[in-house]
């Protein structure tokens, strides 16, 4: 695709063109594995995008642990003295919660989150503009949740 082309394709989307409206039942692209989507395999590499990665781990354990992995060679540690008085009670969301695997609505909750971080809306609102972020959310945990036909 061409710079041009995308081009005209944002600002047809911007201008509520309706051959490209953007509502609920539109996967976005940050959910997909390096953002492609397979129209020949809808489901390929869907909630495996590395943005959608990176929020869930922000989100459910730690800020830290979306950096990348570092080889073990390059890591320096500071030095640590448990006699420091330093307590650490805190807890990640995810220990907090008893999450012990990824469940279906942290992912749609994640998901939803993302796309009204990545968007141009200045305030949260449930419906925003023609985009249903409540439908956005049943659809991801139905996807994930109900058996597949």
């Amino acid at each position: 695709m061409t710079n041009l082309y995308l081009r005209s394709v944002r600002a047809s989307i911007r201008d509520y063109h309706p051959d490209f409206r953007i509502t609920a039942c539109s996967w976005p692209s940050f959910l997909y594995e390096d953002g492609d989507y397979d129209p020949q395999n809808p489901t390929k590499g869907l909630l495996k995008g590395k943005l959608l990665v990176k929020a869930f781990k922000c989100v459910f354990t730690s800020p830290s642990s979306t950096d990348e992995e570092q080889p073990v060679d390059s890591v320096t540690r500071p030095a640590h003295n448990r006699n420091s008085g330093e307590r650490r009670t805190q807890h990640d969301v995810a220990t907090l919660l008893g999450m012990r695997s990824v469940q279906p609505r942290a992912v749609a909750y994640v998901s939803v989150q993302l796309r009204f971080a990545l968007s141009s809306s200045g305030s949260w609102r449930i419906i925003d503009d023609e985009f249903n972020n409540q439908e956005f959310y049943d659809n991801i945990v139905d996807y994930l949740e109900l058996p597949s036909t």
